[in-house]
C-alpha cells in the first residue's frame, strides 16, 4: 500500500544559502516621506500609551483597581519600547 507521508522521509532540499536585506529605498525622497510616516506613527502610539496613565488612573479613585494599575504600568512600558526603538530608526533614515 502507498503511503501519504512518504513525502517527509524525504528531508529538506532547499538550495538558497544566502539572506540579503534591503533598505527601504535609495532614493532620498522617499526616506524623507518615511521619516515622517514614521514620525507621526511614533507620536501617535505614545498619546495613544500616556493618555490612560496620566489622565484616566489618576483622576478616578474607581479605577485604582489590581487591573487598572496593571494596564497603567502596561501602557509606560509600550511607551518606554517606543521612544527606545523609534529614534534610532529615525536617525537611519536621516542619514
Amino acid at each position: 500500500m502507498y503511503s501519504t507521508f512518504s513525502t517527509l522521509d524525504s528531508g529538506n532540499h532547499s538550495t538558497e544559502k544566502h539572506l540579503l536585506l534591503l533598505g527601504f529605498s535609495d532614493g532620498p525622497s522617499l526616506q524623507s516621506v518615511l521619516f515622517v510616516l514614521i514620525l507621526l506613527c511614533c507620536l501617535l502610539t505614545l498619546m495613544g500609551d500616556l493618555a490612560p496613565a496620566t489622565g484616566g488612573a489618576s483622576l478616578h479613585m474607581r479605577l485604582h483597581t489590581p487591573m487598572s494599575c496593571f494596564l497603567c504600568h502596561l501602557t509606560l512600558v509600550d511607551a518606554g519600547f517606543t521612544t527606545s526603538m523609534v529614534p534610532p530608526l529615525l536617525v537611519n533614515l536621516c542619514s
